[in-house]
């Protein structure tokens, strides 16, 4: 596991390992297969049900976290590179997106 990391961004443990949250909700963090390094293909009806994880105006790359901007000109962070997205759906007990057309992963847990 890499720190530091952005404010917006929990690291908790799991039953499994530590992992990275959204910090507000606790919410799980997931990155999206047909995303390009630091660019997000998730946009219109995608958008409405995958989150962007929003950076603030000022954010600065922490880590293994960077700063994208998106085409609508809001920034979203990235981990490892990977736009970091959380699911409409979800609780922070209950993770409904991890797999979801064989396009949507979980942010690692870390042992």
């Amino acid at each position: 596991m890499d720190l530091p990391y952005p404010a917006e961004v929990s690291l908790i443990t799991t039953d499994s390992g530590w992992t990275y949250r959204q910090s507000a909700n606790n919410l799980p963090l997931y990155v999206f297969d047909s995303d390009r390094p630091g660019k997000s293909t998730c946009y219109e009806g995608c958008e409405t049900q995958w989150i962007p994880l929003q950076a603030p105006n000022k954010a600065k790359s922490l880590g293994s976290w960077t700063v994208i901007v998106r085409k609508n000109r809001k920034q979203q962070w990235a981990y490892l590179k990977r736009p970091v997205y959380m699911r409409i759906h979800d609780s922070a007990d209950m993770p409904t997106g991890d797999g979801v057309d064989g396009k949507w992963h979980l942010l690692p847990v870390y042992k």
